[in-house]
């Protein structure tokens, strides 16, 4: 039972991982953020390349931290409920992937960061 509890926050964790770092690294920005300097000397889109990356790197870290918790649940099922469920799974993935981008961008947005 523990056990289970234990892969459940882990994949609570997971899903949110991704979040946290896409808006600390618009909050990394700082006074930056708004600075036409800035984003006229090429920073701005190194800044953005470097964060996709950290993104990604938490997105793939939170995934696998989600592992045991959807293995645990797919075991249970019969070979034709796995296949629906691992397509499920992976529509989900790709949802949140999405997600995770379009919120780390509404916080860009919403912080100033258009100019």
């Amino acid at each position: 039972m523990a056990q289970d509890k234990m892969a459940a926050g882990l994949a609570v964790g997971g899903v949110l991982f991704p979040y946290a770092v896409g808006i600390a690294s618009t909050a990394m920005l700082g006074k930056d953020l708004g600075s036409v300097e800035f984003y006229y000397s090429g920073q701005l889109q190194a800044w953005d390349d470097a964060t996709f990356v950290w993104t990604l790197v938490a997105y793939g870290l939170g995934l696998l931290g989600c592992v045991p918790w959807f293995w645990g649940r797919l075991t249970i099922l019969t070979p034709k409920g796995r296949l629906c469920a691992g397509f499920a799974l992976a529509l989900l993935a790709a949802v949140h992937f999405a997600a995770v981008f379009a919120v780390q961008f509404l916080c860009y947005y919403h912080a100033g960061g258009i100019l």
